[in-house]
């Protein structure tokens, strides 16, 4: 079984994790243009909803992948009422590897390089057709790309009120 229920516990087969920062998602509001969705875990639940199940290192990765977001947020300068949240992907990928070592993924059958990889690039990926050659290659050899590009879209799709 994977579920994330709304209240912010994680169920990964038999196991439950309480982890604080998932629970505070359904409290954050993200006030920004580009997420009508409001709360960081309507986008979370959006977002797995889109992935599915079937590939589970997707799901935790999706889990995860805004995690960051909660202490990486500044009110933006171009509009005062909206929120922005750059570094969010790194410092969702650190919190990732931290909550890993305490809850070992890898013992419940997860690929952790490959969630970490995800998570750390899932912003990258938008600005792909805008990169130099050289870091598009950095991306599209990694044997994880397809996954990181399906990602994108469920990620972009989990955007809707």
């Amino acid at each position: 079984m994977l579920e994330l229920k709304y209240s912010g516990e994680l169920i990964i087969g038999e196991k439950e994790f309480i982890i604080p920062e998932l629970i505070s998602m359904k409290d954050f509001e993200q006030n920004n243009p580009y997420h009508p969705e409001g709360n960081l875990m309507n986008h979370t639940q959006q977002v797995l909803k889109l992935l599915g199940k079937d590939n589970r290192d997707l799901w935790l990765a999706g889990v995860f992948h805004d995690i960051g977001k909660q202490t990486r947020w500044q009110i933006s300068k171009k509009n005062k009422n909206y929120k922005t949240f750059y570094g969010h992907d790194r410092e969702s990928a650190k919190l990732f590897l931290k909550f890993n070592k305490e809850h070992n993924f890898n013992d419940l059958n997860f690929n952790v390089e490959k969630v970490h990889w995800i998570i750390y690039n899932h912003i990258k990926i938008m600005f792909y057709d805008k990169m130099r050659e050289i870091k598009k290659i950095t991306l599209n050899t990694s044997p994880w790309f397809e996954d990181l590009k399906k990602f994108r879209q469920c990620d972009e799709g989990g955007r809707h009120d």
